[in-house]
């Protein structure tokens, strides 16, 4: 008994069909006949037919090909037999044929119907084919007269017969055996029909179309926008669905593309279903990386100047992602803005650290300067208080000592660049009210100095020192002469001894001008 293993697999409609037939131990061969994209082959052995490969196609008419090679001589193929059951033939647990006539499968009375093709060539290739049409089919058969039939074609079983199963066979060309069946005479007879191969609907998937399905993945830098893959379905062009999932296996549960935004790389798997085509599945993958983030640099504060608190010395940057880092010595990083207060140059150093979807940015510096309060004014006053007290050191050694008291005050203050508008401005007032002292000084010693009031020239002349000395004196300074009163008494009586004299020395000419006293003569002068 001849008898042939089996291995067969229940595939999709889009499985490729290939019949990889290896005969014997000797020799082995694959051939593969694809006959819709993305199917897999069926493989189906038979051991004890060394020397004889092939595999079969099936054309959309329902026309099926065979091609096969012989290297085995003495096999002599002249065609090939093929016999539908309406039931599984009886197998063993190594799908092997059973039933006592298997080496003779046609003579079942199961095989309901059988088509044959012949080949002229004996050894060799042999190309065969069973014609979809009802023309080459035949019915069962007891003699060797059996004739064809019309009816349904074997397109019909392909198409409608899931519960037909198929066996199939070569013809051998050998007059020694003495069958009588199909063939028998002088072409031989057909022989050893023990293939089995499986339900139709396993070996002829449906006749469904392919789509044209294509999938656009996408790979960009983060935008915060969401982000999917996109499906093209260009055949059908219409009435088709698409559901997806984000597994890797298991239901297409979602209606809707699954969408992104954050940094990552996602697989999005969907199918694609339409009435008359073939499902189509597919993925496609969305990368997301880090984007650059947007920036605004901070800037520099322009013009600062010491005012003895703390102050920013920027203006804050902005960033669209990541944070902006502020430091001012470049290592301790932190969001607040920089401030100092004392009058200096500063370097502020910046950066942006990234976060899962933004890059970070390096560092990077800018200086700010805060700058010492204008003393202008103050200098030119020290200026001025210098020139002052070297011109009275000699004569008024004393007021000059606190004078120049006064004028060191200011000038540290002056020589200090952390000062502030106000205490420059103080140290300026405070040397100006002892500028105005020590002028209002001077003048009450002058004052002082006139002392007893006689109408003496050099009385006259300490009365006209002192009188000079506050009428030069500013309003300011005349408010700080503390005995202008006196001054002003000293003025008066000099004033009323200038007058007195005035009398007395008319009293005097007169006196004078009696001459020598006669009488008479003498007594209207004297009078």
């Amino acid at each position: 008994m001849r008898t042939v293993g089996t291995q067969k697999k229940q595939y999709s409609k889009k499985t490729l069909i290939a019949f990889v037939l290896s005969f014997g131990l000797v020799f082995s061969q694959v051939f593969a006949i694809s006959i819709f994209p993305k199917q897999t082959a069926i493989k189906v052995d038979a051991a004890d037919y060394s020397g004889v490969s092939g595999g079969f196609t099936r054309s959309a008419d329902g026309t099926v090909s065979a091609s096969f090679q012989v290297t085995n001589n003495g096999l002599d193929m002249k065609g090939w037999l093929l016999c539908l059951f309406e039931s599984k033939p009886s197998i063993d647990s190594s799908n092997k044929l059973t039933d006592s006539n298997d080496a003779h499968p046609y003579s079942y009375s199961a095989c309901k119907h059988y088509f044959f093709a012949s080949n002229t060539s004996q050894t060799g290739s042999i190309t065969v084919s069973w014609s979809g049409t009802s023309g080459d089919q035949k019915d069962n058969w007891t003699s060797s007269t059996s004739t064809g039939a019309s009816g349904k074609t074997l397109k019909d079983y392909i198409n409608n017969g899931t519960n037909w199963h198929l066996i199939i066979g070569p013809r051998h060309y050998n007059t020694s055996w003495g069958d009588s069946g199909i063939g028998a005479g002088s072409n031989g007879y057909w022989e050893n029909c023990d293939y089995y191969v499986g339900a139709l609907n396993e070996v002829f998937p449906s006749e469904d179309k392919d789509m044209t399905v294509s999938v656009q993945s996408y790979n960009g830098a983060y935008t915060g926008a969401n982000r999917s893959i996109t499906v093209n379905v260009s055949q059908p062009s219409s009435g088709y669905t698409i559901k997806y999932r984000t597994a890797s296996s298991g239901s297409y549960n979602l209606t809707t593309n699954p969408t992104y935004k954050d940094v990552g790389n996602y697989t999005v798997y969907f199918q694609v279903t339409a009435s008359g085509y073939n499902a189509y599945s597919g993925s496609g993958t969305v990368k997301i990386s880090k984007a650059d983030p947007t920036y605004t640099a901070p800037t520099g504060k322009i013009g600062l100047k010491y005012t003895s608190e703390n102050q920013n010395l920027i203006e804050a940057g902005s960033t669209n992602g990541g944070t902006l880092l502020y430091s001012l010595d470049g290592s301790s990083y932190s969001t607040t803005i920089p401030q100092k207060k004392l009058v200096g140059s500063y370097t502020v150093y910046y950066k942006i650290d990234g976060n899962n979807n933004y890059n970070g940015v390096s560092a990077k510096s800018l200086s700010v300067s805060i700058y010492p309060n204008d003393k202008t004014a103050l200098e030119a006053s020290i200026s001025q208080a210098n020139e002052y007290v070297s011109s009275i050191s000699t004569s008024y050694p004393e007021i000059a000592y606190v004078f120049n008291t006064a004028i060191e005050v200011a000038t540290e203050v002056y020589e200090d660049d952390n000062k502030t508008v106000s205490e420059i401005a103080e140290a300026r007032s405070q040397l100006i009210n002892s500028y105005d002292s020590a002028h209002a000084q001077i003048a009450d010693l002058l004052i002082d100095k006139i002392g007893e009031v006689r109408y003496t020239d050099s009385c006259l002349e300490d009365i006209i020192s002192a009188e000079n000395a506050y009428q030069s004196l500013t309003d300011e300074q005349k408010a700080l002469v503390e005995n202008y009163s006196t001054l002003v008494a000293a003025e008066e009586r000099l004033a009323e001894l200038k007058e007195n004299k005035a009398a007395a020395d008319v009293v005097v000419n007169k006196i004078n001008a009696i001459g020598e006293v006669t009488y008479p003569g003498s007594e209207a002068a004297i009078a």
